[in-house]
């Protein structure tokens, strides 16, 4: 009786492995395809040229550089791009801009004419034009590199420099209340993981965390994209496990900014580079609206992008994505 019951638990075991481990896996890599790629297809990945630059730099009043930010274990690195606003040269605060899905730092250009209120940094995702290797993981920790970059700026600019920090900047109390952390799309759940390891888990109140167009739960969302992952333990599917709704509800910060078009929806219609129409992934309104309703405190405010869908809140609401980067700009300002 004894060895049948050991034989039971240990074809149970090798069964619960192989799917955890072996199967799930496999579900894994393919739901992270879904999610970071359109259709799984990379996009390839122009490097930063003065010339592709130059137009950037001759039609808004801004100092550029561009470079490398290099893991504390020397592990892996990201591109980055500093966008330093003259006409803002008192200002001593600095926005972390993380962008959607696989996007590469140039599809962020069109935000910056609307970013009028201080400084700005854009980086890559890893895996940007790199077959099979971007994973929620990596994406997360690029987030947070950037964000440790970010840090080390804001500090480097209260101390009256200009450009990007030395190597030896040490980041400053006073950087971190003026340091804000903003995702758009799946940047959003990008930067509220960010924020859950170092404002929720550090109980840190300074700073701002403002979320565009992004969605409360990957989970949901990646039931709403493959209808089929409800009936597997979805969350096996995430590492991590972002849940931005758990974020924002928290405390930390105490400055939550969230903004949604009226008209973004799970898919959209949309047009590809090419003119061909096509279905762009989005996040409906809804979850805006029950990402503000968990925000605790009179800190946080919600800004509604009329007659914008996921894309084209510059074209169809300037004056209210405007308000929106003002608003941030102006907290760490307060």
């Amino acid at each position: 009786m004894i060895h049948h019951l050991l034989w039971f638990c240990a074809v149970g075991l090798a069964v619960y492995l192989a799917v955890r481990y072996g199967v799930y896996a496999y579900l894994r890599r393919r739901a992270e395809d879904g999610i970071l790629r359109d259709n799984g297809v990379p996009k390839p990945l122009t490097p930063l040229t003065d010339e592709a630059l130059a137009p950037l730099q001759a039609s808004l009043p801004v100092d550029l550089w561009r470079g490398q930010i290099m893991s504390a274990n020397g592990g892996f690195s990201i591109d980055y791009l500093l966008i330093l606003n003259r006409k803002k040269r008192d200002k001593k605060n600095l926005l972390v801009f993380c962008q959607g899905k696989m996007t590469v730092i140039q599809e962020g250009f069109h935000f910056l004419p609307l970013m009028e209120g201080g400084h700005v940094l854009m980086f890559n995702y890893r895996g940007v034009g790199t077959p099979g290797w971007a994973t929620l993981k990596t994406a997360c920790e690029d987030a947070a590199l950037a964000h440790e970059c970010g840090l080390r700026v804001t500090s480097h600019l209260l101390s009256g420099g200009w450009g990007p920090p030395p190597a030896d900047q040490k980041i400053l109390p006073e950087a971190v209340r003026r340091t804000a952390l903003l995702g758009y799309s799946f940047g959003g759940f990008a930067a509220a993981e960010v924020a859950s390891r170092y404002y929720v888990k550090g109980k840190v109140s300074a700073g701002v965390l403002a979320l565009m167009s992004t969605g409360a739960d990957m989970k949901e969302a990646l039931i709403e994209r493959a209808s089929f992952v409800r009936f597997l333990f979805a969350s096996w599917l995430l590492r991590p496990r972002l849940n931005t709704l758990a974020t924002v509800s928290t405390p930390y910060p105490a400055t939550k900014l969230i903004a949604h078009g009226e008209l973004d929806q799970t898919n959209y219609p949309w047009v590809d580079e090419k003119g061909n129409p096509i279905t762009g992934a989005g996040f409906a309104m809804s979850n805006g609206k029950r990402l503000f309703a968990a925000a605790p405190g009179v800190e946080s405010r919600f800004f509604q992008f009329r007659g914008a869908s996921h894309k084209d809140m510059c074209e169809k609401d300037p004056e209210t994505v405007r308000a929106f980067f003002a608003e941030i700009f102006a907290r760490l300002d307060a």
